[in-house]
């Protein structure tokens, strides 16, 4: 008996962040709804939101997503204090 295939569970997280490296992409401002001054602060804070639960495979998988994807879309590296 085979199951249904695990959902990732990062689904939710990847397509909105995916939507967000599109938006920096097209040159629009980070989203209204996150206090972030510039592309580079919104994006810091989405690593600490990332680092702040307790680390599994998932999470980390999740921030190496997320930082590979930007690089693949060419976006500026990542400066966070």
């Amino acid at each position: 008996m085979t199951g249904a295939p695990r959902q990732d569970p990062n689904a939710g997280y990847i397509a909105g962040y995916n939507a967000d490296m599109d938006r920096q992409r097209k040159g629009l401002p980070p989203p209204s709804d996150q206090p972030a001054a510039n592309w580079n602060s919104y994006w810091c804070n989405v690593i600490r939101f990332i680092d702040s639960d307790p680390t599994d495979s998932d999470k980390r998988r999740l921030r190496r997503y997320v930082i590979e994807k930007r690089r693949a879309y060419g976006l500026p590296e990542l400066n966070c204090p």
